[in-house]
């Protein structure tokens, strides 16, 4: 199976069996934005603190995560990025904000012609980029 996850479900990596670890253990082609790794080092202090890891096995599984994870850079996805923007301002004013929060993950799905891993409930709305939850991906394991 071949998905492009979002951050939040990207953050489950630091829990020993998430529905993410067992997804990388059936070997699932997983995707994010490149910049999904700064976000995680953005919410380093609230992660160790909840996982309750060492600030040392955190960098190991962020290390852990560049390896079974592929990390894809803007560049790869930019004009379906254009092509999401466009999508999008067929929405209300204040949806659109809150899609393009969410934009870059829809993009690259886009481009790799695959559903977007989310529980964000808000992106059922667009219908040009399959979504999935963890309640999907737990009933395909």
């Amino acid at each position: 199976m071949k998905l492009v996850i979002d951050a939040n479900i990207l953050f489950t990596f630091f829990w020993p069996g998430s529905a993410l670890r067992q997804m990388l253990n059936k070997e699932a082609k997983l995707y994010s934005p490149a910049f999904a790794i700064q976000e995680i080092n953005e919410h380093k202090k609230g992660i160790i603190r909840r996982t309750r890891n060492t600030t040392t096995s955190f960098q190991k599984l962020v290390e852990e995560i560049k390896l079974q994870i592929e990390l894809v850079h803007l560049q790869a996805y930019a004009t379906c990025f254009d092509q999401v923007c466009a999508f999008i301002k067929h929405f209300p004013t204040q949806e659109q904000d809150k899609f393009l929060k969410d934009a870059d993950y829809l993009a690259l799905a886009l481009y790799l012609k695959c559903p977007l891993w989310t529980n964000d409930f808000f992106l059922k709305k667009q219908k040009f980029v399959r979504i999935i939850t963890t309640r999907d991906v737990l009933e395909c394991l």
